[in-house]
């Protein structure tokens, strides 16, 4: 009879996958863990699947807790569109008032910082019918995430982000504080601007 293989499977209080484990690891305290047949996480650990498509969702009962790796629901977003269909990494410019959208990671304070370049809204009353259609899909745009992982590695997920396009174009600067350990970490995200940079200070 063979041996069922189990997997430990962290997550956060939102269910999202951060680290999938043959064995216990050290993690943050705020992360919870559940063990899961090896067949049920396969996919996803060999990149056919994307962990930021699933979640660990739980059942309390009379028998006690259940856990299940559920697929989240997708938004279906009509007439607008994103420079990337697929989460790419937001590298860091050489020049941070070259970034239309600005990512920064105060690691002392742990905290997130967007900044919108003031540029973006000068730029509405000079630009073509093109680049302003590029400008309103960003406003219009429901929401956004951006997945903090560990350095260089997408398929280990730290922390999540969202927030709204729009409030970020009408307050130009948004604040998140964060409480994992970010000091040494990459930023994934579908860009809906040109001009992401995302720097660690």
């Amino acid at each position: 009879m063979a041996m069922l293989e189990m997997m430990y499977v962290y997550f956060d209080s939102n269910g999202d996958i951060k680290a999938i484990s043959p064995d216990p690891v050290i993690v943050s305290d705020s992360y919870s863990v559940a063990t899961f047949p090896l067949t049920e996480v396969k996919e996803i650990l060999e990149g056919k699947r994307n962990p930021f498509d699933f979640y660990v969702k739980l059942t309390k009962g009379i028998a006690g807790t259940s856990y299940k790796i559920t697929r989240k629901q997708s938004l279906e977003i009509s007439l607008i569109r994103t420079l990337d269909n697929f989460l790419t990494e937001v590298k860091t410019m050489s020049k941070s008032a070259d970034a239309f959208l600005l990512i920064e990671n105060i690691v002392k304070e742990k905290k997130i910082k967007i900044s919108l370049n003031k540029s973006v809204k000068n730029l509405l009353e000079e630009i073509s019918d093109t680049e302003q259609e590029t400008i309103d899909s960003f406003i219009n745009y429901p929401s956004t995430s951006l997945f903090f992982t560990r350095k260089g590695d997408p398929y280990f997920l730290l922390h999540t982000l969202i927030f709204s396009p729009r409030e970020l174009f009408e307050k130009e600067t948004l604040f998140w504080d964060y409480i994992v350990d970010l000091s040494d970490s990459s930023v994934y995200t579908k860009k809906i601007l040109d001009g992401y940079s995302y720097r660690i200070r």
